[in-house]
């Protein structure tokens, strides 16, 4: 029997999540302990649960007989591990650059492409495109970490003498 009840639950804890994560945003943390605990905590359980979710409802599809419409299973897991590459990419931008959530998201992404590189339901494509998940997301929380602070930096004089 197929457990559909656990679609809504995990996307409702998602949606609250996401909540957080711009509330968080939205104000700045009181200090570093703030900081670790608040944006800490809610970042790693919100990039956990974006890859979790994704996880849920392809395990709820398979487990329901779902077909995929007749297209390949690589194409169909390619595309949710880039739906979730593609909220990783968001989150990072959106919290210019915050560590928890992309460094969680990119964890579960990285033990998607183990899982399909050495489980029972191998796929190499999977993994690719995990991986290349992955990287976008670490390069996308790099590049907004980094944009303040070279926005800060004077330019370079031409023609100095």
């Amino acid at each position: 029997m197929t457990c559909w009840l656990s679609i809504p639950i995990i996307v409702a804890l998602l949606a609250v999540l996401a909540w957080i994560f711009v509330l968080l945003r939205r104000s700045e943390p009181l200090g570093v302990l703030d900081a670790v605990v608040t944006d800490g905590t809610m970042g790693l359980y919100l990039g956990w649960v974006c890859v979790a979710t994704a996880a849920n409802v392809a395990a709820v599809l398979v487990a329901a007989g779902f077909d995929g419409f007749g297209i390949d299973p690589n194409a169909w897991a390619g595309a949710v591990l880039l739906v979730a590459a593609a909220v990783g990419v968001a989150l990072a931008l959106y919290g210019q650059g915050r560590l928890a959530p992309s460094l969680s998201l990119c964890w579960g992404l990285a033990w998607v492409a183990a899982a399909r590189l050495g489980g029972d339901l191998h796929s190499t494509p999977a993994a690719v495109t995990a991986l290349v998940g992955v990287v976008a997301v670490l390069a996308v929380t790099a590049a907004a970490r980094l944009r303040p602070m070279l926005a800060a930096t004077p330019p370079t004089q031409r023609n100095a003498p």
